[in-house]
């Protein structure tokens, strides 16, 4: 837990694949239990952190997005998954909703990237940011909202405490 401290991020938006391990997601004062093939998102600012729960192996992968992405790519509409929602909520996409087509298009781009094709691993991804605007289905509640405080490297403290901490 120490490794993943509560930190933000001013110049990117973040998803967040969750693939193994025994975690919960805190974003914003809100906690998310996480389930393989659970996606996160998060916008600038928006305060979040991993926390572990168990000494399980943790494995993830990590989408950083320019905040010119969207206007470079002449796909600004895309951008309203990360905008069109309070801070902390709706934020967790579910492996219900993830493993129908999304799953498979990240592991497409991934394998894109891997052999140099990234035009085509960016077409992918603008196709993978559609999806993602199209869900109509509800997202998953927080388990809790802040109601017990941040654990950091000398115990318990709380969200202000956190926020120095480096990535």
């Amino acid at each position: 837990n120490d490794e993943f401290c509560l930190h933000n991020h001013n110049d990117r938006y973040e998803i967040i694949l969750f693939l193994t391990g025994d975690a919960e997601f805190h974003i914003e004062g809100n906690i998310y239990r996480s389930h393989p093939h659970d996606l996160y998102l998060v916008r600038p600012l928006e305060m979040h952190q991993n926390y572990f729960l168990s000494p399980e192996k943790y494995s993830r992968v990590v989408i950083h997005i320019p905040l010119t992405f969207f206007l470079d790519n002449n796909c600004t509409e895309l951008e309203k998954v990360f905008t069109n929602r309070s801070l902390g909520m709706d934020c967790q996409i579910p492996s219900r909703i993830v493993d129908k087509e999304m799953y498979h298009l990240l592991m497409k781009m991934n394998q894109y990237l891997k052999d140099g094709a990234y035009a085509i691993s960016k077409c992918v991804f603008i196709e993978f940011l559609y999806l993602l605007n199209q869900i109509q289905e509800p997202l998953t509640v927080p388990i809790m909202s802040m109601t017990r405080k941040w654990r950091g490297k000398s115990g318990t403290t709380d969200a202000a405490g956190q926020a120095a901490c480096k990535e």
